[in-house]
C-alpha cells in the first residue's frame, strides 16, 4: 500500500504545472542561431548495415579456427575460387571504408 502511495505522489509531482519563467527570449535567441539539422540520405543506413554484415560474415569466415574448411565448402556452394573471393572481401573492405567517409561528412 506504500508503494502505490509513493507512485501517486510522484505521479502528482510529475504532473504539476510549473509556471513559465521568462527569460527575455534568450532561449528562443540561442534555438535560432542553431545550423539547420542535416538529414541522411535514406539509403545510407540500409547500405551501412548490409555492407557491415557482408564484411563481418566474411571476416569471421576467414579467421574462424579451421576456417580453410569454412573456406573450401563456401567456394564450393557458391562455385567461386579464392581469388574471386579475395575480391569479393577487398570490395567489401573499400565500400565499408567510403560508406563510413560519407557517414563521417554527413555528421554534424
Amino acid at each position: 500500500m506504500e508503494n502505490f502511495d509513493l507512485e501517486r505522489q510522484l505521479d502528482e509531482l510529475l504532473n504539476e504545472e510549473e509556471p513559465y519563467i521568462d527569460d527575455t527570449g534568450f532561449t528562443r535567441s540561442m534555438l535560432d542561431k542553431l545550423p539547420p539539422a542535416r538529414s541522411r540520405p535514406e539509403w545510407l543506413k540500409p547500405a551501412v548495415l548490409i555492407t557491415s554484415t557482408v564484411l563481418a560474415s566474411t571476416l569471421a569466415v576467414v579467421f574462424l579456427p579451421d576456417s580453410s574448411v569454412m573456406t573450401t565448402k563456401i567456394s564450393r556452394f557458391a562455385d567461386i575460387g579464392v581469388l574471386w573471393m579475395g575480391i569479393i572481401v577487398t570490395a567489401a573492405m573499400v565500400g565499408v571504408s567510403f560508406l563510413s567517409i560519407a557517414i563521417a561528412r554527413s555528421d554534424p
